[in-house]
């Protein structure tokens, strides 16, 4: 285990807390996008080649781009940010674009990842504000 938690944008003056979260982020971050692809590739098959398809295909890029951009500079905030934006809005724009709660299978449910995620990587003080925001929206997702 501790071989792994070394590989993902280490910096040798890292704390062994910061290096967990890091290893955290790599780890949410890498299989959503692993999960992105396979979600494409479903929407794909299933709706044709179209937004419906080029939404999740967009997380696995900037998401992927992230993960890459936060190795480079050693800075996993980008990552965490990246992910918390993405897992949040591309499920909702997913559902807009399918028809709504019930045509999309409630595909919306996947943005509830987003706060969890908050919650894991900032103070319960910023994420209070991130989580009011994001289910004070959700609301208005399911209306569509």
């Amino acid at each position: 285990m501790n071989k792994y938690k070394l590989f993902f944008a280490f910096d040798p003056k890292d704390t062994e807390e910061i290096r967990l979260e890091k290893f955290a982020a790599f780890l949410v971050s890498a299989s959503c996008t692993l999960a992105g692809g396979i979600w494409t590739a479903m929407y794909y098959f299933i709706f044709g080649w179209g937004l419906t398809s080029l939404l999740p295909a967009s997380f696995t890029f900037i998401v992927g781009g992230a993960l890459f951009i936060s190795h480079i500079s050693k800075n996993h905030r980008y990552l965490i940010y990246a992910q918390i934006i993405c897992i949040t809005y591309i499920p909702a724009f997913i559902q807009w674009s399918i028809g709504g709660v019930f045509d999309s299978g409630f595909v919306l449910v996947w943005a509830f990842v987003g706060p969890m995620i908050a919650l894991m990587f900032f103070s319960i003080r910023q994420s209070i504000f991130l989580v009011i925001a994001i289910y004070s929206k959700f609301g208005n997702y399911s209306a569509f």
